[in-house]
């Protein structure tokens, strides 16, 4: 491994699709800036004959780190990323949102808000989730951080938390052959940024999971069927497949 870049052989790390071509996938790994290439062969097994049915520019996915070349290049994979270990960095990175989002209650600026989660983080020795989970048992060591309203108005909101969310989730499959499918998958997912407490990722493979909460099952429920409906009916009007995972 390169010793100017942090990253071991098989680590598991989230990244951001920048560009595909016929031959590879370039991608942004989110923790340190810089990009990764995923060869074709990595992408999915067997022959693929469409790129862009495994990965959509813009979206996130899971990678593992094959090797580091001398010439500082990031070489991943997609097709050796276990379910488990997709589930377990997603999962982490939308815990990591929400506190993020609640960050962003007292502090509206994003980079701002982001900057200190990173001095949180750096500090405390924790994730900012992880770090708003302490609190909520301790509040007192947000005053580190924020002024005495700003700890009173995150402690509650935090209590409130913990009580309000109620989160259900289901993966399905969503495709087409259309030269434009990029953007007609980014219409059919678009939806979910209602701001409802809605969100979809990518798990790899043309396979997608989409996740709602709110204070009850049943609005959970509710918001989970509306928005699968709605990405039923687009994908049908659109001759794009679709097909929702079954229990």
């Amino acid at each position: 491994m390169n010793d100017s870049i942090p990253l071991e052989e098989y680590q598991v790390i989230l990244c951001t699709v920048k560009a595909v071509s016929k031959t590879n996938v370039i991608v942004n790994i989110e923790d340190l800036g810089i990009d990764g290439n995923i060869p074709v062969s990595e992408v999915a097994p067997g022959r693929i004959r469409n790129l862009r049915d495994y990965v959509v520019p813009n979206k996130k996915i899971v990678c593992k780190v094959l090797r580091v070349d001398p010439s500082g290049t990031v070489v991943l994979s997609l097709r050796r990323v276990s379910q488990k270990e997709r589930k377990e960095v997603m999962d982490a990175y939308s815990k990591e949102n929400t506190a993020l989002s609640v960050l962003r209650v007292v502090i509206p600026d994003h980079s701002i808000a982001l900057d200190l989660s990173k001095r949180i983080c750096s500090s405390e020795s924790l994730k900012l989730h992880e770090f708003f989970l302490k609190a909520r048992d301790s509040p007192v060591i947000l005053d580190k951080y924020f002024s005495k309203s700003d700890s009173v108005k995150l402690s509650k909101i935090l209590l409130e938390k913990k009580e309000r969310d109620k989160e259900l989730k289901k993966e399905f499959s969503l495709s087409t052959s259309d030269h434009s499918g990029v953007l007609l998958i980014q219409e059919a997912l678009g939806g979910c940024d209602s701001g409802d407490s809605c969100s979809v990722s990518y798990l790899g493979g043309g396979k997608y999971v989409i996740k709602t909460s709110a204070k009850d099952l049943k609005t959970a429920d509710n918001l989970l069927s509306s928005h699968i409906q709605s990405i039923e009916k687009f994908s049908k009007s659109k001759g794009m497949s679709f097909v929702v995972k079954e229990k």
